[in-house]
């Protein structure tokens, strides 16, 4: 596997972007706000930033889905 260093400055000669999706905990919906960040701007970006309450909440939506 490829160092993520690579990775990132691989990524960055398509696009310099970074999505910092910081939503405040209490949005509604967070999860899917930040799914549908991802979905429609990913071809645009070179990295994604979570928070880490929004990353639990992500994983237990993979977790209850399994």
């Amino acid at each position: 596997m490829t160092k993520f260093s690579d990775r990132i400055k691989k990524s960055a000669k398509t696009s310099p972007i970074i999505l910092a999706n910081d939503y405040d905990p209490k949005t509604p919906n967070i999860e899917s706000k930040t799914l549908k960040n991802i979905k429609l701007l990913s071809d645009y970006l070179c990295g994604i930033k979570i928070n880490f309450h929004l990353l639990l909440q992500l994983l237990s939506l993979i977790h209850i889905s399994e």
